[in-house]
C-alpha cells in the first residue's frame, strides 16, 4: 500500500494538509476492520443485483489513477464506463433517449450515494469535515469506490490526499440558496411528480402504490439528469456550464483546526488560481454590458466605479 511519506499532493509544498493526514490514518485503520470489510462486501453485492451489467468484482488491484475528468472524479465499474461514455456519445449526436428507455435510476447518480452513504457512515462528519474536497466529493470518495471495486487491502491510502486541499469555482451562488443546483432539481422531480400523478388521474388508471413509486421513481431520475439554469443574476447571458471554461464564484474550504502551516502552504495556490482562470469579473461585466450598447458612464454608474476605470476595462475590448 502506498504510505503517506509516498504521496505526491498537488500543494506548492508537497506537504499534506492535516485534515487529510486526518482521513488517510481512519482509511487505515478500516482497511482490517472487520464490521467496514462487511459493510464493503454487502454494499457490493447489493450493488451487483440491482445492476447486474455493471459489476463490481472486489477482487485484485486497482490501476494508477482510474477515474476520468473532474466531472466524473470516482472509479466506476467497466460496464458503467462505457454506459457513460455511450450516453455521452448520444448527448453528442444529439440523440434524444424516449423516457421509457432510460433505466428508473440513473446508474452512475446510484453509485455516487452509495459510495457516499459508506463515506458519511466510516468519516463521520462530526468528525471529518468533509467539504474540503475541491472535486466536490467526499474526501474518502475514490478510496471507498476503490474497496467496492477491488480487494480492500491493496486500495492506496493517498487517493485521499490527491484530492489536494484548494481553491475552485462554483456554478452557482452559494448564497442564493432558491436557486441551488440541487433545490433546483428536487423542485423539479416534485414538479414532475405532481404532473404525472395528475396524468394517472385524469386517464382513469388506478392509482396504487406501485404506480406511485413507478412515476416517482422517474421524476427523480428526469430531474437528476437536468441541468439547472444559470444563477437568476445572469439570465441574459450564455450558461456557463462547461467544465473547461471558468466558472463564477471563487470558493475557498475552510474548517476548524486548519493550521498556519496549513494556510501558508495554500496562499501561494490562491493567488495563482486567482490570477490563471477568473480574471477580473468587473472588467467582464463592464465589457458585457459595453457590446450591449450601454455607454461608458451609465456603466461605471451601474458597476459602482469610476469613469476611468471603465475605460480601462473597456481597452483592447
Amino acid at each position: 500500500m502506498t504510505t503517506l511519506q509516498d504521496a505526491k499532493p498537488r500543494h506548492p509544498s508537497h506537504r499534506v494538509p492535516s485534515v487529510f493526514r486526518r482521513f488517510v490514518r481512519r482509511a487505515r485503520t478500516l482497511t482490517d476492520d472487520p464490521a467496514f470489510l462487511a459493510a464493503i462486501e454487502r454494499s457490493r453485492n447489493e450493488w451487483n443485483e440491482a445492476f447486474p451489467a455493471f459489476t463490481a468484482p472486489g477482487a485484485g488491484s486497482p490501476p494508477d489513477h482510474p477515474w476520468g475528468n473532474p466531472a466524473n472524479p470516482l472509479p466506476y465499474p467497466d460496464g458503467l464506463i462505457r454506459w457513460i461514455e455511450a450516453r455521452g456519445r448520444q448527448l453528442r449526436n444529439g440523440e434524444r433517449l424516449a423516457s421509457a428507455d432510460l433505466p428508473l435510476v440513473d446508474p452512475p447518480y446510484a453509485w455516487r450515494c452509495r459510495e457516499l452513504d459508506l463515506c458519511e457512515t466510516w468519516w463521520p462528519r462530526e468528525y471529518f469535515p468533509v467539504w474540503v474536497s475541491h472535486v466536490h466529493v467526499h474526501p474518502a470518495g475514490r478510496f471507498v469506490a476503490g474497496c467496492l471495486l477491488w480487494s480492500p487491502s491493496r486500495v492506496p491510502d493517498d487517493w485521499i490526499t490527491e484530492y489536494g486541499f484548494a481553491p475552485t469555482s462554483l456554478r452557482f451562488d452559494p448564497t442564493d440558496t432558491f436557486n441551488h443546483p440541487d433545490v433546483v432539481r428536487w423542485r423539479t422531480a416534485f414538479d414532475q411528480l405532481t404532473e404525472r400523478i395528475i396524468d394517472l388521474v385524469e386517464a382513469g388508471a388506478p392509482v396504487t402504490r406501485g404506480s406511485v413509486e413507478n412515476a416517482a421513481h422517474r421524476a427523480i431520475r428526469d430531474a437528476m439528469m437536468t441541468r439547472p439554469a444559470v444563477s437568476r443574476y445572469d439570465q441574459d447571458d450564455p450558461p456557463r456550464w462547461d467544465m473547461a471554461h471558468p466558472r463564477d464564484y471563487p470558493f475557498l474550504p475552510l474548517y476548524v483546526g486548519m493550521t498556519t502551516t496549513d494556510w501558508q502552504d495554500l496562499e501561494p495556490e490562491v493567488m495563482a488560481f486567482l490570477r490563471r482562470g477568473n480574471g477580473d469579473p468587473l472588467a467582464e461585466a463592464a465589457r458585457r454590458l459595453r457590446r450591449r450598447g450601454e455607454s461608458a458612464g451609465k456603466i461605471a454608474r451601474l458597476l459602482g466605479v469610476s469613469p476611468r476605470q471603465v475605460g480601462r476595462y473597456l481597452q483592447g475590448d
